[in-house]
């Protein structure tokens, strides 16, 4: 995907909270009917658990100032240095212990 095709971040955030509203309407109207079985209404409590949060992290996204997300991004940005220095040390302990 060429970098002009991507949405726009904020387009994008409003997009998935779109979406998220969408699966809440869907969930509000079967969960009437998943009354009666116990399972059904752990799927759609499960369900509506998971939209709630998607529509709450994208409100949270959509209300951020400009510097929070540079500081977020920062720190999303730093807490993947860590993850790929620790995949590199481990790699190469693994290497040695292999030529040994």
């Amino acid at each position: 995907m060429k970098k002009e095709d991507k949405p726009k971040g904020r387009m994008r955030h409003f997009f998935y909270l779109l979406a998220a509203a969408g699966m809440l309407l869907y969930a509000s109207t079967r969960v009437e009917g998943a009354r009666e079985d116990q399972t059904s209404l752990l799927f759609w409590a499960i369900w509506l658990l998971l939209a709630a949060f998607i529509v709450a992290a994208n409100v949270n996204i959509l209300l951020m100032g400009a510097e929070e997300r540079r500081r977020l991004s920062a720190v999303k940005a730093a807490k993947i240095r860590l993850w790929e220095n620790g995949i590199a040390s481990r790699l190469e302990k693994r290497q040695k212990e292999h030529l040994r």
